[in-house]
């Protein structure tokens, strides 16, 4: 919830998170999973989660970058 808020306030592509989400990995995985698994309908159930899960590893490696971009800045206070 507040990785999407803070790269909202911090980049100028204020719906970075929610493309990567919506957009990218939901409708390929919509497309992509039914065809893996067996069962259809428990394919689609499985891909908001999954969406969800890589949605959010995304978010906490971008805040990692960041918070590590901003203890090389000088004279930035540590925020950890």
């Amino acid at each position: 919830m507040i990785a999407p808020q803070l790269f909202s306030k911090i980049f100028t592509n204020d719906k970075a998170i929610a493309l990567l989400r919506k957009i990218f990995l939901l409708i390929p995985l919509v497309l992509i999973l039914p065809n893996i698994l067996s069962n259809k309908v428990f394919a689609v159930f499985l891909v908001e989660p999954i969406s969800d899960i890589i949605a959010t590893v995304t978010g906490i490696l971008f805040y990692k970058d960041f918070s590590s971009t901003l203890r090389s800045m000088p004279n930035t206070p540590s925020y950890n």
